[in-house]
């Protein structure tokens, strides 16, 4: 196994949907010491995996009534026979005071196995570096506190977008492909979405205003930052992550993923709110989260 300076470092990418996190994933897939795997939309999520799966040996772990000790007899195959924290208690002293959890010391081998493994598959650039650093994943704010739990200190990405533009590119791509993706529900009205919609949106603004200037592993990288100068994006994350990153690359190939775009190109998604939304769901984002956008400099 590799030694412990050799483990892949997790780059998380912290979004929400609609918000640029795929054309992110494409400029810094254009750097060989990011590794993920190059499959659109990037989200085979190793990390997210091996973690919960660690978690399974957490005693006290939350489990199903009808997961019984006949059923760690069961053929895996079954269907619906998931695996779960074991279904009865561990001994006294098994995670003892002074000893890491099991679940640490699994995740910690299962990742320095896997930096290892990722190195010489095809998870890698095709030009790969002989170094490579980090692991880029989209991920949540749950998986970042784990990971520093386990001592591994990931760099994190928030990725802001104005949450009016966010909304209209999820009306926009549901009805492009007739889906109602994105906790919209079907027949529902688009008042009562968007209220939804505003209310959670709230708490992920709260949580940018309030932790990232005092993080000193966060980089906040805006959506119209991107769409109007993917250059300056590159330049201060290649600083950031000491790697080089290619903005030209990216643009080059953006017609390979128009199929994931509601909007003519990144430049005519910003303030589409202004053309598209109702002045009721307008007034409804001003009194709600009015104050948030103003001090995330967006106009209200």
């Amino acid at each position: 196994m590799p030694p412990e300076d050799r483990l892949l470092r997790p780059l998380l990418l912290l979004f929400p949907a609609r918000s640029g996190s795929t054309l992110l994933m494409q400029l810094l897939g254009t750097s060989p010491k990011i590794l993920f795997d190059r499959v659109s939309p990037f989200e085979y999520r190793y990390l997210a995996f091996l973690l919960r799966w660690s978690w399974q040996l957490a005693d006290g772990g939350l489990r199903r009534d009808e997961w019984t000790l006949e059923q760690l007899l069961d053929e895996p195959a079954t269907s619906g026979n998931w695996i779960e924290p074991p279904p009865f208690p561990l001994p006294a002293g098994f995670d003892a005071m002074g000893r890491d959890p099991m679940w640490h010391d699994t995740f910690r081998t299962a990742w320095r196995e896997f930096s290892e493994r990722a190195r010489s598959s095809t998870i890698s650039s095709p030009q790969l570096d002989p170094e490579p650093v980090w692991y880029a994943e989209k991920s949540r704010a749950l998986f970042r506190y784990s990971l520093q739990d386990l001592g591994l200190e990931p760099e994190v990405i928030y990725l802001l977008r104005d949450p009016r533009d966010i909304l209209m590119s999820i009306w926009s791509f549901n009805k492009k492909r007739g889906t109602t993706y994105f906790s919209v529900i079907e027949g529902e009205a688009p008042e009562k979405f968007a209220y939804r919609f505003v209310e959670e949106r709230k708490l992920r603004l709260r949580m940018i205003l309030e932790m990232a200037p005092k993080d000193p592993r966060a980089t906040v990288v805006r959506y119209e930052e991107m769409a109007t100068d993917l250059a300056g994006v590159a330049a201060k994350l290649s600083d950031r992550l000491g790697v080089q990153l290619n903005a030209e690359e990216v643009l080059a190939n953006q017609s390979e993923f128009r199929h994931h775009m509601s909007s003519a190109g990144p430049e005519a998604s910003m303030q589409r709110w202004r053309r598209e939304m109702s002045p009721e769901i307008q007034k409804m984002f001003t009194e709600i989260i009015g104050q948030e956008l103003q001090a995330l400099g967006y106009p209200v």
